[in-house]
């Protein structure tokens, strides 16, 4: 017989997602219990760049870059090309600031204040993920309302016997099957699916030749069980992987990211020939690189974007990624094309007219006119040595998934709320749209993972 542990809010996940949830029920006064299939907490939060998309802080300030909520709702929105939520991107700018202060007032401390993908002004603010969810592990720990429980899988959830909410979670795990009764509800914070074969084949088959990367538990466990009880999808055919990524990594190798295109540097295919403007989100980039031959391009740039490295920036750290010897470098661009096996003089003469464009003012072929969406100014390809990074995509987060509403509860196909059910973090859809701004997929994490515990803690 299946032992039962009673408790206000169960967590089913120990991402930054969960351990906010988690942090802001027990606040309220519910007991806890987070459930992790993992041995230990973190997902792919851990295992994240580390950028959070905030606007208005103090940081910002501090370097006289004007932003505010109204610029960061329209790239959102914008990015999202009319598909987000507009609820969801409401709740996102309202509590942003707040969280941001309050995960500073708990000690993380912001290493760079970068701009990135979709963003107007630099508001990408890097904090090192494994110091942030030390942190939120300590404060969780010191929590006498919160237990965790770690090796431990959600398998199925039930209804009451009534059948009016979903109140239990069944798990497997050391101690054999437990199920996990909630009083008020269940929040599934257990990550996505890019691990999931399975789920990759029905929702996302185009980004099956990405780099597989993310949490190792990202298999759409919290998915599968909600799809179950008819929870709805948001965003699932905008899927993609992450471009930047190295096409050949070694065994058990975490990839990694550089992009050098933010920077200045441009996307050429096999034939060397661009393909888009590369001032893109990197989501759209990486669905368009599986499109090409052998899904491979270069990110083609030269000394003035290397010189512009940053150490302390994963994304940015290029020299760390030449070190490993995968950044073919050389004095002409006829020396660089045969070291990157693509013909020599469609390069020159991809090079030659995107330079004559940038001094024109016009990029002829896509519209290219900044660096990264609405920002930085482009310049000329023209300082040797030159640089070309062999680049695909990688699929570390899935970012669509379960359709929620502003306070987080898991909706049924007809739009109505589950009851007994939340999510928030990377399960979750609804937020991105159809593209992805830098920092937001840590950003929904905490912001969703506080409005589901709240939610939750209240039901």
């Amino acid at each position: 017989m299946s032992a039962t542990h009673a408790f206000d809010v169960v967590v089913i996940g120990a991402g930054l997602a969960g351990f906010r949830a988690a942090l802001r029920s027990a606040a309220l006064g519910s007991r806890v219990a987070v459930i992790e299939r993992m041995p230990d907490f973190g997902g792919s939060s851990i295992l994240a760049g580390g950028f959070f998309a905030f606007a208005g802080t103090d940081l910002q300030h501090s370097r006289s870059i004007k932003d505010t909520d109204e610029l960061l709702r329209q790239d959102l929105l914008e990015l999202g090309h009319g598909a987000n939520d507009p609820a969801l991107v409401e709740a996102y700018v309202k509590y942003q600031l707040e969280e941001y202060k309050y995960i500073v007032g708990l000690g993380t401390h912001f290493m760079e204040l970068q701009p990135s993908s979709g963003h107007s002004v630099p508001r990408g603010h890097r904090a090192d993920p494994k110091q942030l969810m030390s942190i939120l592990d300590a404060q969780a720990r010191a929590e006498k309302n919160i237990t965790f429980f770690y090796s431990t899988r959600a398998q199925r959830l039930e209804k009451a016997a009534n059948g009016s909410r979903i109140n239990t979670v069944v798990t497997h795990g050391t101690a054999g099957e437990v199920n996990f009764e909630a009083r008020q509800g269940i929040v599934l914070c257990s990550g996505g699916f890019s691990r999931a074969k399975d789920l990759l084949q029905v929702f996302a088959p185009h980004v099956r030749r990405s780099v597989p990367a993310g949490g190792l538990g990202n298999e759409g466990d919290g998915l599968k069980m909600a799809w179950e009880h008819g929870a709805a999808f948001a965003d699932l055919g905008y899927v993609n992987g992450t471009f930047g990524t190295y096409p050949y990594p070694e065994a058990d190798e975490l990839p990694a990211v550089i992009f050098p295109v933010y920077r200045g540097g441009i996307c050429v295919n096999k034939q060397a020939k661009r393909f888009m403007s590369e001032s893109k989100s990197y989501k759209s980039l990486g669905e368009a690189v599986l499109l090409q031959e052998s899904g491979i391009a270069f990110q083609i740039f030269d000394q003035k974007i290397m010189d512009q490295a940053v150490a302390d920036v994963p994304s940015y750290n290029f020299r760390a990624i030449e070190a490993k010897g995968r950044i073919p470098k050389a004095d002409t661009i006829a020396e660089l094309a045969g070291k990157l096996d693509i013909p020599a003089h469609t390069l020159a003469d991809t090079l030659g007219l995107y330079n004559r464009d940038v001094a024109s003012g016009v990029d002829s072929h896509f519209g290219r006119t900044n660096l990264s969406h609405t920002f930085g100014n482009l310049a000329a390809i023209d300082t040797a040595p030159y640089y070309g990074f062999p680049s695909t995509a990688m699929l570390s987060t899935t970012y669509g998934g379960l359709r929620v509403n502003a306070g987080m509860q898991v909706l049924n196909i007809w739009g109505d709320p589950i009851p007994g059910l939340f999510a928030a973090g990377e399960i979750m859809g609804g937020l991105h749209g159809e593209s992805y701004m830098t920092g937001s997929a840590l950003g929904k994490a905490l912001i969703f993972g506080r409005i589901a515990g709240e939610s939750a803690a209240a039901a």
